[in-house]
């Protein structure tokens, strides 16, 4: 389903306002727009989820300043009033409870480091989706906006697709092409694909909430 691009404002009244999310991120470029937008729309997450914890290679953590370390993370500075958690590879599955105890209707990826469990995934009553910046199936992996430059792509665009067990190859719900930037300049690129990929996270979670069949999550 390939979208043209209108900015999204949502009204605060509507349906969308009882809806409850994760985002999963990892403090780039990427996902701090990502943050941006969501507030700027009125759609906070209910919870961040970072794949790393703080301070992990500096000395200076302690249980007393672990708080404070992790507000130097950048995406944290955006919003310091979210809740937040942690997920390292090695400890997804104590972050599963977490999440069922919390009911979030969606899971949102927006640049993350390794393939989410499925336990992970099924946790959220909707859906577990990702935003990418690709039009998917072209450029997966984890970096494809550089891949994009490097090919001297003449169609970019980004994809919002549900998670699956292998990266980038779940079903895509929507994509949307986005304006190629002057010299392809990375942040620039950056900042639209996030952008984008918000509202059609936005849309697509309206969409549900009022009937749509978007969504056909299988084992």
């Amino acid at each position: 389903m390939l979208f043209s691009y209108n900015p999204v404002m949502i009204n605060p009244d509507n349906i969308l306002r009882e809806i409850r999310f994760a985002l999963f991120a990892n403090g780039a470029n990427f996902s701090c727009r990502v943050l941006h937008h969501l507030i700027e729309n009125d759609f906070s997450p209910d919870l961040i989820v970072l794949p790393e914890y703080p301070g992990a290679r500096d000395q200076s953590v302690s249980p007393l300043n672990l708080h404070s370390k992790t507000r130097s993370n950048p995406i944290l500075a955006i919003s310091d009033d979210i809740p937040l958690e942690y997920a390292p590879r090695s400890k997804q599955a104590a972050l599963v409870p977490v999440l069922i105890e919390q009911s979030f209707d969606y899971l949102l990826v927006a640049c993350w480091p390794y393939l989410i469990d499925k336990a992970i995934a099924r946790s959220a009553l909707k859906a577990a989706l990702n935003i990418h910046p690709s039009l998917l199936p072209l450029y997966r992996g984890p970096d494809p906006i550089e891949m994009q430059i490097a090919c001297n792509e003449t169609n970019p665009g980004v994809s919002l697709h549900l998670l699956s067990e292998r990266f980038d190859q779940g079903d895509i719900v929507s994509q949307a092409a986005i304006n190629k930037v002057a010299n392809q300049d990375r942040l620039l690129i950056e900042n639209q694909c996030a952008i984008t990929g918000v509202d059609l996270f936005i849309k697509a979670v309206e969409g549900f909430d009022l009937g749509w069949n978007l969504f056909n999550q299988s084992d």
